[in-house]
């Protein structure tokens, strides 16, 4: 529908009575590195969701098929050095196999060329996943065959099922529609659409689950 890339996230984590009702959206500007925007927290200094002045953008997702490192660079910090330096997807995979890595991570990330990958990562293997038909799915568990330990729940399944019944006719709204049917409920913080050739953000936050906001 002309917008290039459609990027989306619905991010579910545990509010604490807090999380829900404090999203910020923060633009950085780094001495010798690229500006980037996160959607995040007061005092947050990593990333979990961002693009940068280039157009890349980025979601992390914790994978629940495997356990964390100790002595590896946090992940939401490794995020943020990628929003820092890398001007697309290939550059980044880069950063991410060469990094010292700690926790297991399925990394969606998109540029404003229209390339898009999911990293799948821990501290020992990286897997990347390239679209098929254009699209690209990814909850928190591992999907690549070297990778996959457990079939993890429905929520893959139900994007993939929705996108293929509207293929070629996916724009904003119908990808809003899709995180609406895909939300864990009791802790859906944060649900986004993201357009990296626009550097446009469109983020529903403040109540649980952010889907209905």
């Amino acid at each position: 529908k002309g917008v290039g890339l459609i990027f989306c996230r619905n991010l579910d984590f545990f509010s604490l009575g807090i999380a829900d009702r404090y999203t910020l959206i923060t633009v950085y500007h780094p001495v010798n590195k690229k500006s980037f925007a996160s959607v995040t927290w007061p005092g947050f200094a990593g990333v979990l969701t961002g693009i940068n002045e280039d157009g890349l953008v980025l979601a992390m997702l914790v994978s629940l098929d495997s356990t964390s490192a100790s002595n590896g660079m946090p992940s939401v910090m490794l995020l943020r050095e990628v929003l820092e330096n890398a001007p697309d997807v290939d550059f980044a995979i880069q950063l991410i196999k060469n990094a010292k890595r700690s926790a297991p991570v399925n990394l969606a990330i998109a540029d404003a060329g229209g390339n898009s990958a999911i990293i799948e990562f821990t501290q020992n293997q990286v897997a990347v996943r390239r679209p098929e038909k254009g699209m690209l799915y990814c909850t928190n568990w591992f999907v690549s065959d070297e990778m996959r330990v457990s079939k993890g729940d429905d929520r893959y399944e139900t994007m993939r099922r929705l996108a293929e019944q509207s293929y070629g006719n996916i724009g904003v709204t119908e990808t809003m529609n899709i995180l609406k049917a895909v939300p864990m409920s009791m802790i859906n913080l944060q649900s986004m659409v993201i357009l990296p050739k626009d550097k446009a953000l469109y983020l529903a936050s403040g109540s649980i689950p952010a889907t209905k906001c």
